[in-house]
């Protein structure tokens, strides 16, 4: 499946850039199932695609749609959970 969409690819498009696009793709599929870990694993794999492709707005978009923690999980970098907004 993955050579076939390589050779389909239009002009100018890089492997990398359908690599990440796809995982893009699986990861709305996924997030549609309710697969979260699914989701998350597949996020991290197109944000590190579209940073390494310099498509940071890209990066950030997907990052701030899937990656944030919700309140009530622990934050990734500091492990702290966030209880969200007390009003």
């Amino acid at each position: 499946m993955i050579d076939r969409a390589l050779e389909n690819m239009p002009q100018g498009e890089t492997p990398l850039m359908a690599f990440a696009e796809l995982h893009e793709l699986k990861c709305e599929l996924m997030a549609k199932q309710g697969n979260q870990s699914a989701v998350k694993a597949e996020a991290r794999i197109s944000v590190d695609a579209y940073i390494d492709l310099g498509e940071i707005e890209k990066a950030k978009r997907l990052k701030d749609k899937y990656l944030k923690p919700a309140p009530g999980d622990p934050d990734p970098d500091t492990g702290a959970i966030t209880l969200g907004d007390w009003g």
